[in-house]
C-alpha cells in the first residue's frame, strides 16, 4: 500500500528549491502595490485652479422663483389642489411649475393623464402583446 506524504521543502534531495521558494517570495512581494511604484513612471499633474462659482450663478430672481415652486409644493403637500388658477396653484399644465411627487403621480398635469408615468403601474399596450 503507497502511502502519501505531503511535499514539504524541508527534507528533499533537491538543495535549490528552498533559495528558489525564497526568492520567487521576495520577489512577489516586491511586484505588489507596496513594491512595484519603482516600476511605475511618475507623472506629475498640476492642480487646475476655476474660479470660486465655476459657473454656476444664482441670482435673487431664481431664489425666487425656487422658493415659489416650494411654496406650490408644500400647498399640494398639505392637500390643495395643485391645478387650478389659484397664487399657488399650477396655471398651465405645460408650465414647468411646482414640484411633483416621489411616486410620479401629478407627473402629467393634463386632466385624464395624472397618473401617466407613475410607480408602479403597467405601461399601457397599443398592440397584443
Amino acid at each position: 500500500m503507497n502511502v502519501s506524504r505531503p511535499f514539504t521543502c524541508r527534507r528533499t534531495r533537491l538543495r535549490w528549491i528552498r533559495p528558489v521558494a525564497i526568492v520567487l517570495t521576495i520577489v512577489m512581494a516586491l511586484m505588489t502595490n507596496g513594491g512595484s511604484h519603482w516600476l511605475m513612471p511618475t507623472v506629475e499633474a498640476q492642480q487646475q485652479v476655476a474660479p470660486v462659482s465655476q459657473g454656476f450663478n444664482i441670482n435673487a430672481e431664481d431664489l425666487r422663483f425656487i422658493f415659489q415652486q416650494i411654496l406650490v409644493a408644500q400647498e399640494h403637500a398639505s392637500g390643495g389642489t395643485l391645478l387650478g388658477p389659484g397664487p399657488l396653484q399650477v396655471h398651465d399644465p405645460q408650465l414647468p411649475v411646482g414640484l411633483r411627487t416621489v411616486d410620479g403621480s401629478f407627473n402629467n398635469l393634463v386632466p385624464g393623464q395624472e397618473s401617466f408615468g407613475q410607480a408602479d403601474l403597467l405601461f399601457p399596450r397599443l398592440t397584443t402583446p
